[in-house]
C-alpha cells in the first residue's frame, strides 16, 4: 500500500484505466481534425463550452501526469494531478 504521507496526497484512480483515457483523447483529436469546436460539443451535451473545456482540462491533468520513484519508494508508480 502506498504511504500517502510520502506523496502529500492520495493518488488519483482513473476509471477505465490508461487505455480508456488514451482512446477518449484520440476520439477528441479526431473531432478536432474534422473542425468540431468545443461549442458544438457543448451544444450536443446540453452544457456550455466553458464547462466542456474545464472537464477536459481536469481529465488531462489527472490522466497524463505520471509520477514514478516517489520519495522513499523507488519504482512506485501512481497517477496524480499537478495543477
Amino acid at each position: 500500500m502506498l504511504d500517502e504521507t510520502k506523496v502529500g496526497r492520495p493518488p488519483v484512480e482513473l476509471v477505465g484505466g490508461e487505455d480508456a483515457v488514451l482512446t477518449a483523447l484520440r476520439r477528441l483529436s479526431a473531432l478536432e481534425d474534422r473542425g468540431v469546436t468545443a461549442f458544438e460539443v457543448a451544444e450536443a451535451l446540453g452544457t456550455d463550452s466553458g464547462r466542456v473545456r474545464a472537464e477536459l482540462g481536469s481529465l488531462l491533468r489527472k490522466a497524463l501526469v505520471r509520477c514514478e520513484g516517489l520519495v522513499g519508494d523507488p519504482g512506485v508508480a501512481c497517477w496524480r494531478p499537478v495543477f
